[in-house]
């Protein structure tokens, strides 16, 4: 009995390794989201919502603990980690039309962004060499895209979508190369070009709002990481 107890508990894990394999980061995040949409169709009813919410826990401890396991897709890189990421998000409304269904949206647009840690971590030129303010370049052109890529997304993701892009940035900045020229030169020049092309006031302010914000703190490890000895 117990060689057999020990065999079962072999081929589960060897089954759940497999299983993890076979999976990355991205197949993984739409797995989860046809899991739970799946869940709400087959528990519709407000009397199956004790069931639906087991089931749909269920589903986010396991994506939860699987994520930080799972392989990057191949050939990934830092723009196509943020392209992923972007998308991902865009797809809430596809995948969670209800509104009853926010928590839901929460949980999903969460994993987004762990992925997007994750395969940023992971890309092929994730550690490449640059100079500070090239890696501020870099994320001046990702918040730049985001404006357009999350129109369809909602408000409420916005700001962690930045936040994670400046997560990012920050530990690309800390390894860069100090520019040549004086720091607070540099420093005066990317926040008046933040508010030239970002401007947050009035009508701009729920758009333009996150960004601003992001791009600013960005310059401000920039101007450190050039004052730094």
């Amino acid at each position: 009995m117990f060689v057999r107890f020990v065999c079962l508990s072999v081929l589960l894990m060897l089954s759940f390794n497999v299983r993890l394999s076979a999976e990355d980061t991205e197949t993984r995040i739409s797995k989860f989201a046809q899991d739970v949409a799946s869940a709400w169709s087959q528990y519709p009813l407000e009397k199956d919502s004790t069931v639906r919410k087991q089931k749909i826990g269920d589903l986010t401890i396991a994506v939860t603990s699987e994520m930080n396991k799972m392989d990057v897709p191949d050939g990934i890189t830092l723009q196509r980690a943020v392209d992923n990421y972007s998308s991902n998000l865009q797809k809430i409304r596809t995948y969670f039309k209800q509104e009853k269904m926010s928590g839901e949206r929460t949980s999903y647009a969460t994993l987004c962004g762990v992925a997007f840690r994750r395969e940023a971590k992971g890309a092929s030129d994730f550690a490449d060499e640059r100079t500070a303010s090239k890696c501020y370049e870099m994320i001046v052109g990702w918040a730049d895209s985001g404006r357009n890529a999350l129109r369809s997304v909602p408000d409420d993701f916005h700001a962690a979508y930045y936040g994670a892009l400046s997560e990012v940035f920050t530990v690309m900045v800390k390894t860069a190369k100090k520019d040549d020229g004086d720091p607070s030169q540099i420093y005066d020049k990317q926040l008046k070009e933040i508010a030239r092309r970002f401007p947050a006031m009035g009508a701009f302010q729920k758009t333009n709002g996150p960004v601003a914000s992001a791009l600013e703190t960005a310059a401000k490890a920039v101007n450190s990481r050039n004052k730094m000895p």
